[in-house]
This record gives C-alpha cells, sequence and structure tokens, in this order.
C-alpha cells in the first residue's frame, strides 16, 4: 500500500470511527458522490473495522467509537454478530494454512466466502423446499382430478343404463303403436274397460261375450293418478282364486283427458267361459314391484 493509499484508508477509518473533522468528512463526503471506487474503499474499510472488533483488535478509542456509531444501525449489528461468530468458529476451528498465505488474504475475505456459501446453501434449501411443496400440491391436484374422473365415468355409465333402458321402452312402444296402427279396426279384436274396486258379490261383473272370429281382447285398466308413479306395471291373468294363467310385463300407463289406463291385450287362446281377474303391480324407481290394484271380468263365448 503506497502513502496515498494509506491516506485514503485512514481518512476513511477516522471517518466511520466519528473521529474526523469537518474538512475531513467534506473530502469523505464529495468523494462518495463522485467517485465509485472510493465508495468500494469505504466498504471494505467498514468491513474489516467490523472483522477488528470482532476479532477484539481495536483500541479503546477506536473501540468506543465503533460501538457508538456501528450498534445503533440494525444491518451493522446483523454484520457484527456474523462477524463474531466466524470468529469464535476460527478459534475453535484454525484453519490449517501456510502463514505467508493467511497474511495475504484478508479476513474479510474469508467472512465473504462464508456469506456466499451460506447464501448459496440457503437459496439451494429454499429451492427444495419450494419443489417440493410443488410436487405435494400437483399430486394433490391429480388425485382430485382422478376422483372426478372415476365419478364421471361412473355417472357415464348410470345414464348409458337409463338411457338404454329408455330406448327399449320406447321400442316396444313403437312396436306396439305399429302393431295398433296396421290392424286397424277389426272383428278379431274385442276392448273392455275396467275399473278397479269390485268385490265377489258385488253386483254384475263387466262382461266380454266372445265370438269364434275374436283373436284378442283388450282390456284398458283405469288408475287413480295416485298409481302413476311407477317407472312400469305388470298385468297377471288369474283366475278368481288367484291362479296364475298369463302375464304381460313392462306396461306403460296412458292419459287421455282426465283419464289414465293401461292397456292390456290378452290372446283369446287363454280364455275360457268363466270370471277372471287382472293382478296389476307396479315397478318402482328402486326396483321393488308393489301391488296396485285389482281388476275382475268376466268372459262368455258365443
Amino acid at each position: 500500500m503506497n502513502d496515498t493509499q494509506h491516506s485514503e484508508a485512514t481518512l476513511l477509518r477516522r471517518y466511520l470511527l466519528g473521529q474526523s473533522n469537518v474538512d475531513e468528512r467534506s473530502a469523505v463526503e464529495r468523494g462518495l458522490m463522485t467517485d465509485q471506487q472510493f465508495l468500494d474503499d469505504l466498504a471494505r474499510a467498514e468491513e474489516e473495522l467490523i472483522d477488528e472488533y470482532a476479532r477484539g483488535n481495536l483500541a479503546p478509542d477506536e473501540k468506543d467509537g465503533f460501538e457508538a456509531l456501528f450498534l445503533n444501525a440494525p444491518e451493522r449489528r446483523e454484520k457484527i454478530a456474523f462477524a463474531q461468530a466466524f470468529s469464535r468458529y476460527l478459534a475453535r476451528h484454525p484453519i490449517a494454512a501456510p502463514a505467508k498465505s493467511r497474511e495475504h488474504i484478508p479476513s474479510v475475505w474469508w467472512r465473504r466466502a462464508v456469506l456466499g456459501l451460506s447464501a448459496a446453501v440457503l437459496l439451494l434449501v429454499s429451492l427444495t423446499t419450494f419443489f417440493y411443496l410443488r410436487i405435494v400440491q400437483l399430486r394433490g391436484q391429480l388425485a382430485s382430478v382422478d376422483l372426478q374422473r372415476v365419478a364421471s365415468e361412473k355417472n357415464g355409465k348410470t345414464l348409458s343404463a337409463q338411457l338404454n333402458e329408455q330406448q327399449s321402452r320406447n321400442h316396444d312402444l313403437q312396436q306396439e303403436i305399429a302393431g295398433l296402427r296396421d290392424r286397424g279396426p277389426s272383428s278379431d279384436l274385442l276392448t273392455l274397460r275396467l275399473a278397479s274396486g269390485w268385490t265377489r258379490g258385488g253386483g254384475q261383473l263387466p262382461t266380454a261375450r266372445l265370438l269364434a272370429s275374436t283373436k284378442r281382447l283388450r282390456l284398458d285398466l283405469m288408475l287413480d293418478r295416485d298409481a302413476l308413479h311407477h317407472k312400469s306395471y305388470q298385468a297377471q291373468l288369474q283366475t278368481v282364486d288367484g291362479g296364475s294363467l298369463w302375464s304381460s310385463n313392462k306396461l306403460l300407463a296412458r292419459t287421455k283427458g282426465e283419464k289414465s289406463f293401461i292397456s292390456v291385450n290378452l290372446p283369446a287362446s287363454v280364455l275360457t267361459a268363466g270370471d277372471f281377474r287382472i293382478a296389476l303391480s307396479g315397478l318402482a324407481a328402486n326396483g321393488v314391484s308393489e301391488e296396485v290394484a285389482t281388476f275382475y271380468f268376466r268372459i262368455e263365448k258365443k
């Protein structure tokens, strides 16, 4: 270090310790405003003072000025605390290096190296934590997407099954309508309208008189409004004693004006002269069959 550099270092040191006079302070402040190198030299002088304070190498008057000025600034207090911790570490763990080499390496440089290493470690830990939390977040989002996909597939299967069932009903109904249109009015079809609630001995039964040419008997089973909440219906032809003779499934209720009914087409071949009944049951939404009504009628043959 030449005389000029030594003089400048002494000037900066006195300025930092509050020992400079008015002219010296003015000179330093002008240099700080006009010369970047001067500003760097001031920062280096500050770090060297902090290092000397941490090592206990300051003279008593310099120590008093240092503590009066440096301990009032939070940022400088942090630097001093780090320098003191670093000095204690070096005291407990001396670095085996040639004395000549250590003399040429300012202590402040060692502190800068440790600061850089600490910053790198802190950055690595921060990045590791960030990526770990991001992975956990993405896994949670993926699990949520999987649950939504499973629920969507389940709903899709349910809707597909309902659609297939509805299409099957529509197909059966279209075939029935087409058959009715194709047949048209004919003497081979006889229609009888029945109402529920008749009991044996309760009066004349509704009667159908079958001719030799009659092939089918259509029974229109009249229903109350409160019986129309079932998905479909089943009609079973029975003797009045409960013996089963014939049945038809997947029947649908129809409404015409204010009247509701279910049409059941019986083949005439299963009918003989005598009394019969139709046991009507409904299929609820939960798949359970429920009894709806019973219809009685009489067959006469000519």
